[in-house]
């Protein structure tokens, strides 16, 4: 192509392993598209990254901080195995074989009202989109006292003129049989729309095949749903301020 059109660089099976070999990180697959014209000019810039077949763990703790796991090796290569993955890795207590992130809900709302910050000198100053694709994802929920598994998870994360954009679609086992399923599984779409100037966040919830009793399983905190036992359809938004505070219902 032209001198502005972009170059695509791809890898596979790429492995972030510490100083004594242990790997951390293991990517099945990670495209990045490049700015041909800083290349030109003898810089890096990325202008997109897409990652395919990762395997992440997201927790929510008892004091309400969340903590994002990146799995390694033999996490990745079959979805349905996750949680056992997950499982395995707390018993034998070797959280070193995972990446490990936890941060706080100002941590987040710190990182919101920086990223309106665009360096352009920076090495991901001209990232505008990141897309994993085919992720098997555990969350853990210690406040609700819930586990779930979501299957065949596509996340974007996107910068707008006036925002951020994060769209995540994934199918989950919140229906009567194997999530794996597609005539089984409930598809579930959360898309979240920050605005800088507004610094205020829209959360739009999308959900099909859901059943409440599934969902509410193993929760104290959500027996009430348990006589819930037919699949729902439906959409709920919400509006959420600068610190993160639900505000109204859109």
């Amino acid at each position: 192509g032209g001198d502005f059109d972009p170059f695509l660089l791809s890898m596979s099976d790429i492995t972030v392993s510490r100083t004594d070999g242990t790997p951390v990180i293991v990517i099945p697959r990670l495209t990045v598209t490049l700015s041909k014209r800083a290349l030109l000019l003898g810089r890096l810039r990325p202008r997109e990254i897409m990652l395919r077949g990762a395997a992440l763990g997201l927790t929510r703790t008892l004091d309400g901080k969340l903590s994002l796991k990146v799995g390694s090796g033999q996490n990745l290569v079959n979805p349905a195995a996750v949680e056992n993955a997950w499982e395995e890795t707390a018993e034998k207590q070797a959280p070193q074989q995972d990446y490990t992130s936890t941060f706080s809900k100002e941590a987040l709302v710190k990182a919101l009202a920086e990223t309106k910050q665009r360096r352009s000198n920076d090495l991901l100053g001209g990232l505008s989109r990141i897309q994993i694709k085919d992720a098997a994802v555990l969350y853990e929920d210690h406040q609700m006292g819930v586990k779930w598994r979501l299957d065949q998870t596509e996340m974007i994360f996107a910068r707008k003129r006036q925002g951020l954009v994060a769209d995540v679609v994934f199918k989950a086992g919140f229906a009567a049989g194997d999530p794996a399923s597609s005539s089984d599984a409930a598809i579930v779409r959360l898309r979240l729309d920050h605005d800088w100037q507004a610094a205020a966040t829209r959360a739009d919830l999308f959900f099909s095949g859901v059943r409440p009793d599934v969902v509410a399983a193993g929760s104290a905190k959500m027996a009430d749903l348990a006589t819930l036992k037919l699949p729902f359809k439906g959409r709920v938004a919400m509006i959420f301020d600068r610190d993160l505070m639900a505000r109204n219902f859109a």
